[in-house]
Formats: structure tokens, sequence, C-alpha cells
């Protein structure tokens, strides 16, 4: 009896190795599952990032291309608006007079500007009693007048 009783003592000793087998078996197999679940969320945020990435690439490069037209037409503009102020005869104050997007607009702009000058009516900076300018006062003599009225 006593080896019965050694026997069943060393049964109940022992664990059971084949249902702690299967039990890590089953806890590898929720962790693999787990696993490619978080891989495959990677992969699609991954993607995701790349596209959010690339849109956000192509956004700023149409807008600095964008930036750059503008400031290309401006330059190109300016040089229009000079070389028909030149053309025609008027001065640098007159360039913002001539407000175009094209340079056919500006030399035609350019053209009705001169036109208008040249047919705007003269005037004399005399008064209209008829003085000349070898009558008209000189700024001298206008301040020595207010000066003398002041005393």
């Amino acid at each position: 009896m006593a080896e019965e009783q050694a026997a069943e003592m060393a049964q109940e000793q022992e664990p059971d190795y084949k249902a702690m087998y299967e039990q890590a078996q089953t806890q590898l197999d929720a962790a693999k599952a787990d696993a490619e679940k978080w891989k495959s969320m990677s992969r699609k945020n991954e993607a995701r990032a790349k596209a959010a990435a690339e849109r956000s690439d192509n956004a700023e490069i149409a807008a600095l291309q964008d930036k750059l037209a503008a400031m290309e037409h401006e330059r190109d503009l300016n040089a229009w608006v000079h070389k028909a102020i030149k053309d025609n005869g008027l001065t640098l104050d007159d360039a913002p007079l001539i407000s175009a997007n094209t340079e056919e607009e500006v030399i035609e702009r350019a053209k009705a500007l001169k036109t208008r000058i040249d047919n705007a009516p003269k005037f004399s900076p005399y008064k209209d009693s008829g003085e000349t300018k070898a009558k008209a006062k000189t700024p001298e003599q206008v301040f020595a007048d207010f000066m003398k009225g002041l005393n």
C-alpha cells in the first residue's frame, strides 16, 4: 500500500503538462491573432499617412506654383508698363494710371492716356487777371508780403 500511496502522491504533485501546453498554445494563438490585427491596422495607417503626405505635398507644390506664376505675371506687367511709358513719352508718375492684365491692354491704355494728356486743356498757374510771368510775384515776394501782414 505504501507504494500505491506514493504513486498517487507523485501523480498529484506532477502538473498536467498537456493542459498547460494547450493553455499556452491558446494564449500564443490569441497573441498571434492580436499581433496580426495590429500589423494590419499599422499597414492601413501607413498607407493613409503616405496618401495624406502626398496630398499635402501636392497642395503645397500647387500653392507655390500659383505664387510663382503671380510673381512672374507681376514682373512681366511691370516690364510692359515701363516699356509702354517709355514708348509713349509718359513719366513714371503716370505708371499707376495704367492698369491692365495683358501686354496689349497696357499698350492700349498707355496710348489712351497719352492722347488724354495731349488733348487736356492747358492752364496757366497765374491769375485770370492777365498777369504774366514777368509781373507775377516770386515766392520771396509772397513771403515778404506775408511777413508784413503779421506786423
